[in-house]
């Protein structure tokens, strides 16, 4: 193959650099390509771009991003940086067991622009390289097994071609050797149990079949879309339990094809959630889909369709003319490279050229979507142009030899570009609870669903695995050994969050369907992305607060270590050790305990009994979402300008408040009355944080948050008394 022509510059380039590479804390023998040479601009690449293979790659890039939904502010190319450098992005982490383990980083080709005032605005090309002789997916798959196809000579990470109608021998092979050399890693790090009887479809006899026993299977997770045809009803129950029913004309191609993937796995039994669950029968629902941890946990492969908008989109590579990249090799300075397969699927690039399905594809926005994946131990995640596998251990695809075992694994997360977040992520080692809840609950709460009434429903099963990996209880999705400080949540941006008024459906305390309306307390109760602070670092060990709900049989109940989850149908509630800590918690001006609180603290009053909850609430729906304390409460006035912005006052004094997380806005030109209830302190800043809330027949109702200095809190007229949040 010849190679292709360079200009001075980049045939000075050393492409004999671009590799594996291990370190122990900084990379071994690592030069950037880019060493010592100056910065170029586009300009510069567009001029020998007809006499130059990467300033050609480099001038189309800059075509692409000018005429992208980016719209850069000028198509000056002068004003755009051009550079070729070893991307970053695919990294071996030590083993979660040993921390202290060998690092490493996969160097490749990467052709980048970006914009010199606007560093965000970029786009970037990445080249595999090649052996010499580059093998086809067909010939590994025709290979009995890793170790004979390890003795050809292939390097490991090195390119290779994938065919464009996938050769699904290639998926049995990874989960084959998934079983074989990662064993229990791949495996839940919390115990859980299948649930007893599921439907699931029956690939090899086309229907709906119920099955008791411990059998294996693979669950599918996908965007469903508008599509309302073939879905279980209490009506087609019956008819799609024939062998048959499920014909392929009937089938959305999604799940068709989902169907021929669980058999090419080696498996029957395939479980999709508009077939497997009476979509017209609520109380179906609420016995399945707390269900979710156990399902999608214990399945043998997840499907993940990340590249469709809906059930109707296939996956990628099952049908002929369903990816369209052919791929090329070339040749630069007698070493071989083809462009990678990401330039296009987006799966791990920034590229402004392609969708990207960790940033803008319709699958990575959906809120049922993101709990799947992270419930799954071993996923097929069927992108536009390739497939990848992701378990608990190793990630692999079909455009390069990522499978050695004679070479440290790679591991990457398409949710992260932080790969040990998602790794394991219910075992309790860094980067513990605290971090892992706070990103989880902040990533989730930007994501979209059909149904506001899912809310918590598509976060439960996350809450349920926290709970188990780090022997934390939630009520309503907020850590109830720290409800003092989960409380402050704010919203990440003003006028982006609104209240969801839809209801969440459990089974009540008398076995039937309750409606029960969300919490205002709880982020889980608002639509709109929203913002957790720090736990860990400036709080005091003592808490100040006692909470309290109300139990099933209309019981004031306290909460704490021994908490029940609330908003779930069931209870949980098994001896526990102590919680694992959140993050060691320091005291910025000493340790302080109860008698170092505030006047405006009363620890003698701070008992909730049933006199103290309003009678209309026993035995209503609202019973289960409401949370009761003690503590300190002003009475003020919200008065909003002519752009919205809120100042609070008590009778002709200003209350100076700082908001948490974003701005306060009311409507223009408006007075409120509302009230101030303090809900934790910051021993660092001398402050407390205080909810704003509006109170309606002796509920009060959450709207914002606030941070209040203790010394100006001590100048109002506070009253200590019970609180109802609703």
């Amino acid at each position: 193959m010849p190679d292709e022509n360079l200009c001075d510059h980049c045939n000075s380039l050393d492409f004999g650099t671009i590799r594996y590479i291990p370190w122990s804390g900084t990379p071994e023998d690592y030069t950037p390509l880019s060493h010592g040479k100056p910065e170029r601009s586009v300009k510069d690449a567009i001029e020998k771009a007809s006499s130059c293979f990467l300033c050609k790659q480099a001038a189309q890039l800059f075509v692409d991003l000018r005429d992208s939904d980016a719209r850069p502010a000028t198509d000056d190319p002068a004003a755009f940086a051009y550079r070729i450098e070893h991307p970053s992005k695919h990294y071996a982490w030590a083993e979660p067991e040993d921390p202290a383990g060998v690092f490493g980083a996969l160097l490749r080709l990467n052709i980048e622009i970006s914009c010199r005032t606007t560093p965000t605005l970029f786009a970037e090309r990445i080249f595999l390289k090649c052996g010499p002789a580059i093998p086809h997916v067909d010939a590994f798959c025709r290979d009995a097994s890793l170790v004979e196809w390890e003795m050809t000579g292939t390097q490991a990470f090195d390119g290779r071609i994938r065919p464009l109608v996938a050769n699904t021998r290639l998926f049995r092979k990874w989960k084959e050797s998934c079983s074989e050399r990662h064993g229990g890693k791949c495996q839940r790090a919390v115990s859980m149990s299948r649930p007893g009887a599921l439907r699931f479809i029956d690939v090899v006899d086309r229907c709906i079949a119920e099955v008791s026993s411990d059998c294996s299977y693979v669950v599918l997770s996908y965007v469903w879309g508008s599509v309302a045809t073939c879905v279980l009803t209490k009506y087609t129950a019956a008819t799609y339990a024939q062998p048959g029913s499920l014909s392929r004309d009937l089938v959305p191609a999604t799940i068709e094809d989902a169907m021929a993937v669980t058999a090419a796995l080696g498996e029957r039994y395939l479980w999709v959630d508009r077939l497997c669950i009476e979509q017209d029968n609520e109380a179906d629902k609420a016995i399945f889909i707390p269900q979710m941890a156990a399902l999608y946990g214990c399945a043998e492969v997840t499907i993940i369709a990340a590249a469709t908008i809906d059930a109707h989109g296939g996956l990628p590579g099952i049908r002929p003319l369903t990816r369209r990249v052919q791929q090329d090799p070339i040749s630069l300075n007698g070493t071989t490279f083809m462009a990678s397969l990401e330039n296009f699927t987006g799966l791990f690039s920034n590229s402004t050229r392609d969708k990207s399905v960790r940033g803008t594809s319709n699958y990575n926005t959906r809120g049922w979507c993101f709990q799947e994946r992270l419930l799954s131990a071993r996923s097929l995640i069927f992108s536009e142009e390739q497939v990848y596998w992701e378990c608990q251990t190793a990630s692999w695809c079909e455009e390069a030899f990522w499978e050695s075992g004679t070479s440290r694994s790679l591991y990457r997360h398409y949710m992260t570009d932080y790969g040990p977040m998602y790794r394991l992520p219910w075992k309790p080692t860094p980067p513990g609870l605290e971090i892992l809840y706070r990103h989880l609950a902040e990533t989730y709460s930007g994501r979209v669903l059909s149904f506001q009434t899912d809310e918590l429903n598509a976060f439960q099963g996350i809450l349920h695995l926290l709970t188990e990996g780090f022997r934390e209880e939630f009520f309503w999705a907020l850590p109830t050994t720290y409800l003092e400080e989960a409380l402050k949540w704010g919203a990440a941006a003003p006028r982006t969050q609104t209240r969801n008024r839809g209801t969440h459906t459990q089974i009540g305390p008398s076995g039937g369907v309750q409606q029960t309306p969300f919490p205002s307390w709880s982020w889980i109760g608002w639509i709109g992305n929203n913002y957790i602070s720090a736990y860990g670092s400036a709080w005091t060990g003592a808490h100040s607060l006692v909470f309290y709900c109300l139990n099933n049989d209309g019981r004031v109940e306290k909460i704490g270590k021994e908490a029940v989850q609330r908003g779930t149908p069931e209870h949980h509630s098994p001896e526990r050790a102590e919680p694992m800590p959140m993050r060691e918690r320091r005291v910025g001006r000493g340790k302080q305990g109860k008698s170092d609180l505030p006047s405006f603290y009363d620890t003698a009053r701070t008992v909730i009994t049933e006199d103290h909850i309003p009678s209309h609430i026993l035995g209503s729906p609202l019973a289960s979402v409401v949370l009761c304390f003690w503590t300190s409460t002003a009475a003020v006035t919200a008065q909003s300008d002519w752009n919205g912005r809120v100042r609070f006052a008590q009778g002709s004094h200003s209350v100076s408040v700082r908001e948490e997380a974003s701005p306060i806005t009311y409507e223009p030109n408006t007075t409120q009355s509302q009230e101030l209830i303090l809900c934790c302190r910051s021993l660092t800043t001398n402050s407390i944080f205080c909810l704003v809330c509006s109170v309606a027949n002796g509920i009060a109702y959450r709207e914002h948050v606030v941070q209040v200095q203790e010394s100006h809190w001590q100048g109002l007229q506070t009253v200590w008394k019970p609180v109802i949040l609703g």
